[in-house]
């Protein structure tokens, strides 16, 4: 019988793909990486030349849990993993310190499509994540998405929260 463990290391790196995409592919809100500068490195909460507080109020660093179900074949399965969202005071957005996009006022939607192999099953599909930020708190959902996992249709679905620190 197919065991949907294997299918959670696919879905953290499909989570991390879905918010950080450096291939030019399909995103709304960002998704593509940054240019590169050789500006000097931004102090937290400050600008490079003056080293003043940040004006973007979202700027910081947020803690959460990405709580997701993966579903197929009659079985359901869920699971709960911490990240870290930093926004910088230009908006930009990195999950777990890899670049993931840009606010837009206080909202995000991100689409990602990718392929992965874990333990020689190859599993393939879109998932979306939405998302805003409301005082010191981002939140949002996976909208259900189908992936195909070797033939096998599985769901995914989920949601988020962090806080800020």
């Amino acid at each position: 019988m197919y065991k949907l463990g294997p299918t959670y290391p696919f879905l953290l790196v499909v989570f991390l793909t879905a918010c950080s995409s450096d291939n030019g592919s399909t995103s709304s809100g960002g998704g593509t990486a940054p240019p590169t500068s050789s500006a000097p490195p931004v102090p937290e909460g400050g600008t490079p030349d003056n080293n003043t507080p940040s004006t973007n109020q979202f700027a910081g660093t947020y803690s959460g849990t990405v709580k997701y179900t993966v579903s197929g074949l009659g079985i359901s399965t869920s699971d709960t993993d911490s990240f870290t969202v930093t926004i910088d005071e230009n908006g930009k957005v990195s999950v777990n310190g890899t670049y993931a996009g840009k606010l837009s006022s206080n909202s995000f939607s991100i689409s990602e499509t990718g392929t992965e192999t874990v333990s020689g099953v190859t599993c393939s599909g879109t998932i979306s994540v939405n998302g805003s930020i409301s005082g010191s708190t981002i939140s949002g959902a996976f909208p259900p998405t189908t992936l195909d996992c070797g033939g096998l249709p599985l769901e995914f679905s989920g949601s988020f929260s962090a806080t800020k620190n």
